[in-house]
């Protein structure tokens, strides 16, 4: 968790400093009148402080089930007049002066953005219920990227391994029969273990798993031979490789069905609940959001 504070002490102060630093480049090379550090750094926030009001209101629409490519689009083009607005009314520039100096802090937001979610931390939102009941169908989570290991950027290639996943961790990762689609479950076995499931009780290495996670929700029991959803195995997790399950455990697509996690598949650890919206009721989880993920 330490870390974590560090890297976003570290973030702010680049959006802080580093950021109007761009303005003011900008506003050398377009020649804007009135442009000072005070100004230029006060101006980035107060736009950023719209786009972050904007993203709540995009939230807001896809809840109400508002196609996202048309949210996206009237969000986009929201967001660009408002910022040119801003900048035109407190520096007294020109149309096209005010877009040199907007986009000289939109490359750096974006390059900022890169970094963060290659690196740092990353959202992505829940769609199912097999994490039931620890995470729920609407929760938007951030997603720690560099616990486990630094990577290059939208590759599965290791730069700097960190630490191995250890049992119990909910990890994001690539699911392995269709690498366009990440999955979010609970670790259970990692390599070297031995997993068996009799009558929907896991063993682990011979004996009862202490599974406080798991919830099963209706009584029927499916012999191995029909599905390995309630009897399952035994079988050896393989180096360099890992056995997961989501926490409702009746209603889980994981490897009892297709098997293995690769190492390098997992992107990284669940921390936090940043948003939660419940459909059913088309309104905020407001006791959800900035709930820690405990293990």
């Amino acid at each position: 968790m330490f870390v974590i504070l560090v890297f976003i002490a570290f973030i702010t102060l680049c959006i802080i400093i580093v950021n109007p630093l761009f303005l003011l480049a900008g506003g050398r090379i377009f020649r804007v009148s009135q442009l000072t550090y005070k100004k230029a750094l006060s101006t980035w926030l107060l736009i950023l402080l719209f786009v972050v009001l904007l993203r709540i209101a995009a939230a807001l629409f896809y809840a109400l089930g508002i196609g996202k490519v048309s949210i996206e689009i009237l969000t986009g083009i929201a967001a660009f007049l408002i910022a040119m607005w801003i900048i035109k009314r407190r520096f007294n520039t020109t149309m096209f002066r005010s877009i040199g100096v907007y986009l000289t802090s939109i490359v750096f937001a974006l390059v900022l953005a890169l970094f963060l979610t290659s690196f740092v931390v990353q959202a992505y939102k829940i769609p199912s219920g097999a994490m039931r009941p620890t995470l729920l169908v609407g929760d938007h989570i951030l997603v720690n990227k560099f616990i486990y290991s630094v990577k290059i950027p939208f590759s599965d290639i290791t730069l700097i391994p960190v630490k191995e996943p250890k049992r119990g961790d909910i990890v994001v990762f690539i699911y392995p029969e269709d690498r366009s689609k990440d999955f979010i479950k609970r670790l259970i076995g990692v390599p070297g273990d031995t997993i068996e499931i009799r009558k929907k009780r896991i063993i682990l290495n011979g004996l009862p798993y202490n599974d406080k996670h798991g919830v099963y929700v209706d009584n029927l029991i499916i012999p191995g031979a029909v599905q390995p959803r309630d009897n399952f195995g035994p079988v050896r997790v393989p180096e360099g490789s890992f056995f997961v399950m989501g926490d409702n455990r009746d209603h889980s697509y994981d490897s009892r069905f297709w098997g293995f996690v690769d190492r390098r598949a997992i992107k990284g650890k669940a921390i936090n609940v940043y948003w939660s919206w419940d459909r059913k009721l088309n309104s905020v989880r407001w006791d959800r959001i900035g709930k820690y993920i405990h293990y």
